[in-house]
């Protein structure tokens, strides 16, 4: 039974995998390397490295870019958090495009929702005490 519901869960991950490597258009760029240079080119944003990833801060548009470093399984890919206010409680939408291997696509996707989980208190905490959201 556990080993049913284990294979299970590796269909789902890897079917959400597949939808990511397909799903170029659902972060606006058709490949990784767009998605930074046209970032990269404005002025709008804030850049930073930290550890080998590069983060895109677009707080006019309320959107977090991740980039994985070279050398990380998924390699190239980027994620875009949206976080969004609905009936008074924060959301964040993830999209990605990943160009690796599935499996390592899924991963990622797979720890970006587990960072996702505990994002939203934090980001309550922060407007209820006047701070910023946290960038990461």
């Amino acid at each position: 039974m556990v080993t049913h519901l284990l294979l299970l869960a590796l269909a789902s991950i890897l079917a959400l995998a597949h939808a990511v490597n397909a799903a170029e258009t659902s972060i606006g760029y058709n490949s990784v390397s767009e998605a930074l240079s046209s970032l990269r080119a404005r002025p709008d944003v804030t850049i930073r490295v930290k550890a080998g990833w590069t983060f895109v801060d677009d707080r006019a548009n309320g959107t977090l870019w991740s980039f994985t470093p070279p050398g990380h399984p998924a390699y190239p890919a980027v994620v875009k958090r949206i976080v969004t206010n609905r009936d008074g409680a924060s959301h964040v939408e993830t999209r990605m495009l990943c160009e690796a291997e599935r499996l390592a696509c899924a991963d990622l996707a797979e720890d970006f929702y587990e960072l996702n989980d505990r994002v939203p208190p934090a980001i309550q905490r922060g407007r209820r005490s006047g701070g910023q959201p946290p960038t990461q």
